[in-house]
């Protein structure tokens, strides 16, 4: 068992050694949304980051509304007013459009997604060789993490979990979500 264990991160290393190698930036497709793409390979499997279109300046807004209105005490306007109407857009315009998706803080975060997204095709053994991840814009991640964080202070613990696990789904190491799912599982003794 542990040989097969030392087989299996040795392969792990080749492949993200690899990746790194096979690293390249080049124009976007005109048939593709994006502004950018990375493709990274290893192997058959190969996975290219493509870069979302922006969010409009009205999401924008938005955010910039929540944050007012959060500093002036108003937490239920804040979360229905302008947080959902936001997380409505991304649902609306994003999820549909874009399969699998990121919404990383930095270039940095974003790279990881995609060495991530790479390692899982290849450890599973995906049929699909080619496989396209989106980033997105961190508004809507930031959204999710807000709704959850409102939910929380407005006593809507079921609400807020949700909401940060949706947000988890978007940037999965992003720790200042984590850290507040890990105040729910505080509150429900599940740690």
């Amino acid at each position: 068992l542990l040989g097969s264990h030392k087989k299996f991160m040795k392969k792990i290393i080749i492949i993200l050694f690899l990746s790194l190698t096979s690293c390249k930036t080049t124009t976007p497709n005109s048939n593709i949304d994006s502004l950018i793409e990375i493709t990274m390979s290893a192997g058959d499997n190969a996975v290219t980051a493509l870069v979302a279109e922006d969010a409009s300046s009205q999401v924008y807004e938005l955010m910039s509304n929540v944050k007012n209105t959060v500093v002036a005490g108003d937490l239920r306007k804040a979360l229905e007013s302008y947080v959902n109407p936001i997380i409505e857009i991304f649902e609306q315009e994003y999820k549909k459009k874009y399969p699998i998706m990121h919404s990383p803080r930095t270039q940095q975060e974003s790279l990881f997604y995609t060495l991530e997204g790479l390692l899982l095709s290849a450890v599973k053994g995906t049929e699909k060789k080619q496989v396209n991840i989106y980033r997105v814009p961190y508004v809507f991640s930031e959204a999710y993490y807000l709704r959850g964080s409102l939910n929380i202070s407005l006593g809507r613990l079921d609400l807020g979990k949700e909401a940060l696990e949706q947000a988890l789904a978007l940037a999965p190491s992003n720790s200042l979500f984590l850290s507040e799912l890990g105040y729910i599982y505080q509150a429900e003794n599940k740690f």
